[in-house]
């Protein structure tokens, strides 16, 4: 039997192509949410004079292939990761490794949310081939 004979695949194989080039398009739209989602959860997170100061200078950019998250902050590293080796870090909280103060454990804290969007995302590519939506 030819493969144009199989029922359905010419819709299976145009619905495929569409989900092909819209997962790009809208995985780029969700890192962005997610970026900005998590820029916003740490902002709220944000427990010291420092680590405010710090959260007030994110910036979320797109390369058109996803999102990155900057931050300008002198203070940053010192209010996310702790200091206190030196003279000039004493004003931080002691250093705690990789964990974070408050950016890192804001999205650790809130991997549903940010996994949602993720996942809405691959919903929305895959749109097409929803037939029941």
């Amino acid at each position: 039997m030819p493969v144009e004979e199989i029922e359905g695949y010419p819709e299976f194989i145009r619905d495929t192509n569409q989900i092909e080039k819209a997962i790009p398009e809208q995985m780029r739209n969700a890192s962005i949410e997610v970026a900005n989602t998590w820029v916003s959860l740490a902002q709220a997170n944000a427990n010291s004079e420092y680590a405010n100061q710090a959260a007030q200078e994110f910036g979320v950019s797109s390369d058109g292939e996803g999102a990155t998250i900057s931050n300008s902050s002198p203070v940053f590293f010192g209010s996310e990761f702790g200091g206190r080796a030196r003279p000039e870090t004493m004003q931080f909280p002691p250093y705690n490794g990789r964990q974070g103060y408050w950016f890192y454990p804001a999205r650790r804290n809130n991997e549903d949310t940010i996994m949602a969007i993720w996942d809405k995302g691959m919903e929305n590519a895959m749109n097409e081939w929803d037939r029941h939506g």
